[in-house]
């Protein structure tokens, strides 16, 4: 592939990206305005921006996101499933917090299912787009070139982040 088009590929990322988060932020305060309950505007604003991630991805035409390597499957599921115990582990020590909460079924499940979407989101705008164009374009086989990706993309995820400062 040209060159020029792979920094094109990454910069179309990056623009995605934050346009994608600008609008969730958008969509966030209108529904703030416009809905009583902070967990359902809250949930309403995620599915937003889960719209807008798969929209993207169809329109930069880069379907082969969702396309998988079943030994990578593997291992990403072990490793993810480490983490998740760890996480369980520690979420146990606040269970009697959580019992104390008064939030309502429904809250609760607008509280997971943003939790589902965040990470969805998340992970196919960083990792699937921005981290996929550096590695197209520092080269997808030394070891240097996919930490460097990865460390950029992970920047990108941090600056993106600076938003929740306030």
């Amino acid at each position: 592939m040209p060159r020029r088009e792979i920094w094109k590929d990454g910069l179309l990322a990056i623009a995605v990206t934050v346009i994608s988060l600008e609008l969730y932020h958008l969509a966030g305060l209108i529904l703030d305005a416009a809905v009583s309950d902070s967990f359902l505007s809250d949930f309403l604003a995620q599915l937003v921006f889960a719209i807008l991630v798969l929209i993207s991805v169809l329109l930069i035409r880069q379907t082969a996101l969702f396309r998988c390597d079943a030994s990578l499957l593997k291992k990403g599921w072990l490793s993810g499933g480490l983490l998740i115990a760890s996480i369980l582990y520690f979420g146990l020590t606040d269970i009697p917090l959580i019992l104390e909460a008064t939030a309502t079924p429904a809250q609760w499940l607008c509280l997971l299912g943003q939790a589902v979407l965040i990470g969805f989101c998340e992970e196919v705008l960083f990792r699937g787009l921005i981290q996929r164009a550096f590695h197209r374009r520092l080269g997808e086989d030394s070891f240097g070139s996919v930490f460097l990706a990865i460390v950029l993309s992970g920047l990108i995820f941090g600056c993106a982040h600076l938003l929740n400062a306030d």
